[in-house]
């Protein structure tokens, strides 16, 4: 089997994502097949439902002291003009730039609660990435609230 790390940079930001060669099946996410069976069937709500239920890892800047942090700023970046974080199933599709940043994982309903109105969302996946725009994500926090 052989596997290699493809790498590239979303507007400043370094992704990597592990490819393995085509000997092997890739083990797909729910969210995963959840996306590709929506594009085929330009149905996204089985999405919407599988992404607030899963756990994502985001960068974030800590604003308080040790190894475990509870209070943090996810740490956002310019995508298309777009205030955008980018999340990830994978720790390895997002890589920390060296600053004070680290990785947390938190599940995709609690993202949407806690992100600011004008943030959008980007979803680095095994083939590319997945984008919920700031209209998106107010749908959906609308929807989590009133539940």
């Amino acid at each position: 089997m052989i596997s290699f790390i493809k790498v590239f940079v979303l507007s400043g930001v370094l992704l990597s994502m592990s490819v393995l060669s085509s000997e092997v099946n890739v083990v797909k996410s729910n969210l995963d097949k959840a996306i590709e069976v929506a594009k085929k069937n330009n149905d996204y709500m089985p999405v919407w439902q599988e992404f607030i239920n899963t756990k994502f890892y985001v960068l974030a800047t800590p604003l308080d002291e040790g190894d475990k942090t509870s209070n943090f700023r996810f740490n956002i970046y310019n995508i298309k003009g777009q205030p955008t974080i980018i999340l990830s199933e994978n720790l390895d599709r997002i890589a920390a730039t060296g600053g004070e940043e680290k990785a947390i994982q938190v599940a995709g309903g609690k993202v949407i609660q806690m992100l600011n109105p004008d943030v959008a969302i980007m979803v680095a996946l095994e083939q590319g990435g997945f984008g919920l725009p700031k209209d998106i994500v107010d749908w959906l926090r609308n929807s989590l609230s009133s539940h």
